[in-house]
This record gives C-alpha cells, sequence and structure tokens, in this order.
C-alpha cells in the first residue's frame, strides 16, 4: 500500500565537512595523506573555514585546481584527474558545497514517491471503470 504521508527532506542535501575522511570515502584511490595535503591548502587560502571544516568558497567558480596542482591543470600528484565534469575530486568538492543542481541521495525517495503516486492514481482509476 502507498504511504499516506510523505515527509519533507530537507538535510540530505545539506552542505558538509571537507575532512581527509570525507575524501577518502567518496574519491577513489584517494589516500589519507593527500587528503590532508589537499584541505591544509585550501585551508590556507581561506576556501574551508578551520574550525567548521566546511568549504566557504564555491568550487564550481573557485580556482582550486590551480591551489593544488599549479603546474598541472589536467591531474594532481599525477593521479587525480581535474578536469570539469570527469574529475571524481570535483564532485566530491560540488557535493561538500552542495549548493548546487543535485544531490543523488535524494533520488531513490524521489522515485518511490512517484512510484506510490503512480499505483494510488493507477488502482483508483481501476476502481471507477
Amino acid at each position: 500500500t502507498a504511504k499516506s504521508c510523505y515527509i519533507l527532506d530537507n538535510e540530505s542535501c545539506d552542505s558538509l565537512p571537507l575532512t581527509p575522511n570525507y575524501l577518502v570515502q567518496r574519491v577513489p584511490q584517494m589516500t589519507r595523506e593527500a587528503a590532508m595535503t589537499l584541505t591544509t591548502k585550501l585551508k590556507e587560502v581561506g576556501h574551508i573555514d578551520p574550525g567548521s571544516n566546511m568549504l566557504i568558497v564555491d568550487p564550481t567558480k573557485s580556482n582550486w585546481r590551480n591551489i593544488i596542482s599549479p603546474s598541472n591543470s589536467t591531474h594532481w600528484l599525477d593521479q587525480f584527474a581535474l578536469k570539469p565534469g570527469y574529475s571524481p575530486l570535483a564532485k566530491a568538492l560540488h557535493r561538500a558545497w552542495a549548493f548546487h543542481e543535485y544531490c543523488s541521495e535524494v533520488v531513490v525517495p524521489a522515485l518511490h514517491f512517484f512510484e506510490d503516486w503512480y499505483n494510488i492514481s493507477k488502482n483508483y482509476s481501476n476502481t471507477y471503470d
């Protein structure tokens, strides 16, 4: 049976602290050492709040790539791609920032919502046919 009530989820896409642990969990082959280097550099230039570890500069518009990899615009440490739209590292920063057009954490609940309402409407129309 379909749920009779849905609660609006207003927390799934909140900003997340950009910590070494977060980067290790989100970026394939990320090491703790590399993550520490990245977060330290971004803190030094004021992109991350040192107290909360929250991004305070929008990574979709900032020069973070030049900060962490000034001599190579396509890869950092010869391992992590930096190309916009393809970089798992960039996607992790965008998710931590959370002021973007999508957030995958809400996709499954949204699909369930639409499936439930589709089933309700289908059952309703079958009742009156």
